[in-house]
């Protein structure tokens, strides 16, 4: 079983405006997306998703246990 990380250490290490770049697809069958697709955050919510805009459109939230992904930016 995983370790669960707090919501609070999620919110200040994604924090709004922070790019992020996909490393393995998200099979979804409404907004599929690819490996290098990106995703700027604009919040974390209670269950620790990612949520914000992807760059090709939609909004799609990033599961921060499930999806797999790198910062390409975080800017303060």
């Amino acid at each position: 079983m995983s370790k669960k990380i707090s919501k609070e250490y999620i919110s200040a290490r994604y924090h709004q405006g922070t790019v992020l770049e996909l490393l393995s697809p998200i099979d979804d069958p409404y907004t599929p997306k690819s490996v290098g697709d990106r995703f700027i955050v604009s919040d974390v919510d209670d269950i620790v998703q990612l949520h914000g805009t992807w760059e090709n459109g939609g909004s799609m939230a990033i599961d921060f246990y499930k999806d797999k992904f790198k910062i390409v930016s975080a800017e303060e």
